[in-house]
């Protein structure tokens, strides 16, 4: 099982309910970002006079945003773990292929 080793301190019998946490804290984020781009489709929309300037603006917002987005989450990557394993400052592994079978 993934999360055979459990930290001091973490409620071994509840052992799912950082990832629900988890769960909605992304689906928080993720509804805020929906929301926030409508808001950006509107403005633009009211702003500039051709559909098809609307798009490319709305194109390159979005494209842009995922990319800096992806970004950010891979430079953060050695440092967000699981409530599951010791706190590390970085993990030794960081800067290997993670692998999704369980030893």
């Amino acid at each position: 099982m993934a999360h055979e080793r459990v930290r001091t301190g973490t409620d071994a019998r509840r052992p799912n309910d950082h990832n629900i946490l988890y769960l909605f804290h992304l689906l928080f984020v993720g509804g805020s970002g929906v929301a926030g781009t409508q808001v950006l489709w509107t403005a633009i929309r009211r702003i500039a006079s051709e559909r098809s300037a609307v798009r490319r603006i709305y194109a390159a917002w979005v494209l842009t945003f995922a990319l800096v987005g992806g970004e950010v989450a891979w430079a953060l990557r050695p440092f967000v773990g699981s409530v599951f394993f010791e706190v590390q400052f970085i993990r030794p592994d960081a800067s290997r292929e993670t692998s999704t079978s369980s030893s």
